[in-house]
């Protein structure tokens, strides 16, 4: 069950981003990079290897 409660928060949380990017004047680049980032070095943590 807990399981599926994350999974609706993070598809509410993706919704909510989309809405944002649209609406922003900001190149969607310049938003989604950081994001990007993050995601390879959490993804790089749990493999068990370090970011440089």
């Amino acid at each position: 069950m807990r399981f599926l409660r994350e999974l609706i928060e993070a598809n509410k949380t993706m919704v909510e981003y989309q809405t944002m990017l649209r609406h922003s004047k900001l190149h969607p680049r310049f938003l989604l990079t950081p994001i990007m980032l993050k995601e390879a070095v959490q993804s790089t943590k749990m493999e068990g290897l370090q970011p440089s």
